[in-house]
């Protein structure tokens, strides 16, 4: 008999995932119960540990076994939802719901920090680029060592 492959999210995580988000979006929003409550914490719990292993496995595995995980076909769309704010409202289109106005601000902050992240590691990354672009400069600015990263690609 065959292995079953594993999944974090089984059919009835992703049925109560929805369950959540439709019970969020309604207006008045009733409140969980603690069966629900419980089951909400306790896979966000194992989503944290997920993300807590990967970042393990980042840090310690060979380059090979990584280039076959972490590339552009894996990770884009993961990176494509977490920046998703969704479709504005048709009646105001200007103006984002307050759940999406919660989630623009976290993407900000979430942007921000990757993009201090990246630029700080731009002489690594993208040496030459990061020397040529600093060169005549005394201010190693953010800006600066995030375009050395697109020259660099």
């Amino acid at each position: 008999m065959g292995r079953k492959p594993f999944r974090l999210l089984q059919e009835e995580d992703r049925t109560f995932a929805m369950y959540l988000k439709d019970r969020y979006e309604k207006v008045p929003k009733k409140p969980l119960t603690s069966a629900e409550r419980k089951r909400a914490y306790d896979k966000k719990r194992q989503i944290l540990q997920t993300i807590e292993d990967i970042t393990w496995f980042e840090k310690n595995w060979p380059e090979a076994q990584l280039q076959l995980i972490f590339k552009a076909e894996t990770i884009i769309p993961f990176v494509r939802a977490l920046v998703d704010i969704g479709p504005l409202p048709t009646k105001h289109p200007h103006t984002p719901t307050p759940e999406q106005e919660s989630k623009r601000k976290r993407i900000q902050e979430l942007c921000r920090q990757i993009l201090y992240e990246l630029s700080a590691k731009s002489h690594i990354i993208a040496p030459e680029a990061t020397r040529v672009l600093i060169a005549d400069r005394t201010d190693r600015d953010t800006a600066t060592r995030l375009a050395a990263l697109l020259i660099g690609h």
